[in-house]
């Protein structure tokens, strides 16, 4: 019968450290997908800012920048579905400038600022 105690306390200890080690893993997760977010948006102010500057259209660049926007979406699909539709609609847009159409009306989806405090703000809130 003690046998069967301690059996049965020592499988619910590794369950909880086994779920807590989960829990931990998801969160790694998480981070990494908003850092993937984080990354494009980084690589998208630096590009605007060099145009800002005078430096010429350099659609290599652009479409560098399209493809760090395609990984943003495929990692933060999981997480959020709205930021996963921003980043979307930023790699179509990067790829083909004529896909900016699908953002009218509703500019703020794809304003880098914005997604940049929806990644802080998942950031704090889990």
């Amino acid at each position: 019968m003690i046998g069967e105690s301690l059996s049965a306390l020592s499988a619910g200890l590794k369950f909880w450290k086994d779920r807590g080690q989960q829990q931990v893993n998801e969160k790694r997760r998480r981070d990494a997908a908003i850092g993937t977010v984080m990354d494009a948006a980084i690589a998208t102010k630096s590009y605007l800012h060099d145009r800002s500057e005078g430096r010429l259209e350099d659609r290599e660049k652009e479409h560098q920048i399209a493809r760090l926007w395609q990984a943003a979406a495929n990692a933060i699909l999981e997480y959020d579905h709205q930021l996963f539709n921003s980043a979307r609609l930023k790699a179509l847009g990067w790829s083909d400038p004529s896909e900016w159409r699908r953002s009218t009306g509703r500019e703020w989806v794809i304003k880098i600022d914005n997604i940049i405090e929806q990644c802080d703000w998942l950031q704090r809130n889990g």
